[in-house]
């Protein structure tokens, strides 16, 4: 199943401009304006601008974006069998998605080339994970912050629409936790 990314030739104009249409999708309105072919792949990354941005030529830069499925294939050695061959893939189509005035700052991602297979008899189970690059630092005016992805993976099947996935959420957790009972 190959999968191509054809937005990765677009302009940083034209992502922008895609991402801001589908940022204020409502999960659960139904897809009744489809911008793009049904193969898509539509998501967003958002946190509060409070907690800084990766310190990267592009925020979208600071994270890494993994489709993760199994393929099925057919084995002819005998006996002939089938083998489930893990697939992992970059989303290489993701941008800074934010405006000036937004309160949050917004990564969107795009991918193409994910085929329905509703009413199959074997569904392909997605799995749609997000992490952030350890390596990037952070603009941030708060210390001992430490950032995390919520959730961290999204799962999903393809139907006939476009997927549009709920955002990912960067939050943080105090790096100096208060230990019960030691400080009283």
């Amino acid at each position: 199943m190959p999968i191509e990314n054809p937005l990765s030739t677009l302009t940083a104009d034209q992502l922008k401009s895609f991402g801001s249409y589908f940022r204020n999708y409502q999960p659960g309105v139904g897809d009744l304006v489809t911008p793009v072919d049904p193969g898509f792949l539509l998501g967003s990354i958002i946190w509060p601008k409070s907690l800084g941005k990766p310190l990267t030529s592009d925020i979208s830069h600071g994270f890494s974006i993994w489709l993760k499925f199994s393929q099925s294939v057919f084995d002819f050695t005998p006996p002939a069998h089938f083998i489930e061959l893990p697939v992992v893939l970059p989303v290489s189509g993701k941008y800074d998605a934010t405006r000036p005035e937004d309160e949050d700052y917004h990564v969107g991602f795009v991918m193409s080339g994910l085929s329905s297979d509703e009413g199959s008899s074997h569904r392909t189970t997605y799995a749609l994970e997000v992490s952030l690059h350890t390596d990037v630092e952070w603009t941030s005016e708060v210390p001992f912050i430490r950032r995390f992805i919520s959730p961290r993976v999204r799962t999903f099947q393809k139907g006939p629409t476009t997927v549009w996935l709920e955002p990912f959420r960067v939050l943080k957790r105090s790096g100096v936790e208060v230990i019960p009972g030691v400080l009283s």
